[in-house]
This record gives C-alpha cells, structure tokens and sequence, in this order.
C-alpha cells in the first residue's frame, strides 16, 4: 500500500500508458490502481 491515494492524473496517466504504443503488449490484464486501497 501506498502512502496516499490515486489521484485522478495517475488514472489518466495509466489510461495513456495503456492506450500508447508503449502499453502494447500489456493485454487482457486486471491493472489495480487503488494504491492497495479497497473501500470496507
């Protein structure tokens, strides 16, 4: 877990990630971008 929660920049930066050129291999996966972070 990480000290602080995902702001909405680091979701639209994973987003661009995966939507680039760069991102291409990654497929068909679960991304967990709640920092480690569930609601109870």
């Amino acid at each position: 877990m990480t000290k602080r929660s995902p702001r909405i920049a680091d979701i639209g930066a994973l987003a661009t990630f995966l939507a680039s050129d760069a991102g291409c291999t990654i497929t068909g996966t679960w991304v967990n971008a709640t920092a480690g972070m569930f609601p109870s």
